[in-house]
């Protein structure tokens, strides 16, 4: 028993000593009527408080059952009622929900937050006409009540009528010109009819009036993608992962700009941190798959877009590249064993044939053959220009040599930051060697800022692999540099 009853059965217990000195029993039945009233009330109250802070913390179970205690002790607390209803739409408990929302507006017609948490409730179960009928009965009860407004807004969007969608909204912002979220929700109903123009503008004056909303940022740039402007896409993206670092949507967003700008290896990086922070969330699988084909790894590919299909059956996107990435395996796997073949057999002109049809592995031997192999002269332009298209469809040998290419001046202008940077990739996919000259290019500060702790990391992890070659070339990097006796 709480100690607010307590004092009142203390009470009770006084008052009823006095009113038998006075032999006045019909008051002293009033009195115990109105006293008992008074501890419900509070008990009541006691129990709504203690329903609200479970509810804030999102213990629905334990909320629901203090509510029910509040209404048991006072059944006319339309409040208990209302809570009670949200927590039960918070659950899913729909049905429950509707009941108890319609007696707290039947204890108080013009409760405009149970009309507003009935409509809700209508809009999760597909009842799009009740869900506008509440959500305009709360507006009859408040004409400015902005959330009202901007919930006809999504509703009227939900049934892809979106100029009413566009009316709601902008009464949300007539109401309440300072909403970033009502000016989102015309950003949204803008983009139904296509008009990215003013959807663009909608965001931004969203994020004008609140620079930390990360949606905002992550809807607009979804707007850039539709303008096929990728890199301001990569930008806003950028900024919603700054102000919400677990946005998963904000880093598939990303992964996509960047899938587009063909910068696979940051779209690989983007996709993957999305599926760490929801391993169910299938997009970024398909986009890891699409990036990982884009680099020749078709096995990785394959390997993404069976997890996608796996976790969702019916993503047609995802069983299409599957089927694709397969037939391409099968494909490589034949054209392999042919490229063998000529290769033993010194058959040039099939090689040829293979690379000028676009076979990554047929292209760098074209390059080797180039370089005064059999069946071409040496000529190093030659050479680079077939490394280069081996070395871009992924392949990490020729992204190696191509980096050899670039260091050396040979057959191409020397620049030390592509040699740095198709090192790099080749270092990313096990190529050891290449860890092992990007170790000597930090130590020099050759296509780079020098950096002696990543010389010494890289040389290290190279001389432990096991590597004959990039653990010989490690051991002179580290002894050359001297990066203290290892």
């Amino acid at each position: 028993m709480s100690r607010n009853v307590k004092t009142i059965m203390l009470l009770i217990v006084v008052a009823v000593s006095c009113l038998h000195q006075e032999g006045n029993l019909a008051s002293y039945s009033e009195l115990f009527k109105s006293t008992a009233f008074a501890a419900d009330s509070q008990e009541a109250e006691a129990r709504y408080k203690q329903g609200i802070e479970l509810r804030k913390v999102k213990k629905y179970d334990d909320a629901i059952a203090a509510f029910t205690q509040a209404i048991n002790a006072k059944p006319q607390y339309a409040e208990a009622h209302y809570q009670r209803g949200s927590a039960q739409l918070d659950k899913g408990n729909y049905d429950s929900a509707i009941l108890d929302l319609k007696k707290a507006i039947e204890l108080k017609p013009d409760y405009k937050e149970a009309y507003l948490n009935l409509g809700a409730v209508y809009f999760r179960k597909r009842e799009s006409e009740n869900a506008i009928a509440s959500y305009k009965k709360a507006i009859e009860i408040d004409p400015k009540y902005t959330l009202a407004y901007r919930s006809l807004s999504v509703a009227y969007r939900n049934l892809k009528d979106f100029n009413s969608a566009l009316e709601y909204a902008k009464k949300a912002i007539d109401t309440k010109p300072d909403s970033a979220e009502a000016h989102i929700d015309l950003g949204l109903a803008y983009e139904g009819i296509n008009d990215v123009g003013s959807t663009v503008a909608s965001y931004g004056k969203a994020i004008e009036i609140n620079p930390k909303n990360s949606l905002a940022y992550k809807n607009r740039g979804g707007s850039y993608m539709k303008m096929k402007d990728y890199e301001k896409a990569v930008q806003d993206f950028s900024k919603a992962i700054e102000n919400n670092p677990n946005y998963k949507e904000a880093y598939a967003n990303r992964s996509s700009a960047y899938y587009m700008l063909k910068a696979y290896d940051r779209a690989i990086d983007d996709c993957r941190k999305a599926i760490e922070l929801d391993p169910t969330y299938t997009w970024p699988y398909n986009v890891c798959g699409l990036a990982s084909e884009k680099k020749g790894n078709l096995e990785e590919a394959k390997a993404y877009f069976e997890k996608a299909v796996g976790i969702d059956s019916q993503y047609n996107e995802a069983k299409n590249n599957l089927s694709r990435a397969g037939k391409a395996i099968k494909e490589a796997e034949t054209i392999d064993a042919k490229l063998q073949e000529a290769f033993e057999k010194g058959d040039a002109k099939t090689i040829n044939d293979m690379a000028e049809k676009g076979d990554p592995n047929a292209q760098f031997m074209r390059g080797f053959m180039s370089g005064g192999g059999e069946g071409a002269k040496q000529d190093y332009q030659e050479v680079f220009k077939w490394v280069k298209l081996a070395a871009e469809k992924g392949l990490p040998g020729a992204q190696y040599f191509l980096g050899n290419m670039y260091y050396a001046g040979q057959g191409v202008k020397q620049d030390y930051q592509e040699a740095f940077r198709w090192f790099k990739l080749a270092s990313d996919k096990k190529v050891i060697i290449a860890k092992c000259i990007l170790a000597s290019m930090y130590a020099e500060g050759k296509g780079t800022r020098k950096n002696m702790a990543m010389a010494k990391q890289l040389a290290k992890e190279g001389y432990e692999a096991v590597n004959e070659a990039g653990s010989e070339t490690c051991k002179n990097v580290w002894e050359m540099y001297k990066l203290e006796k290892y």
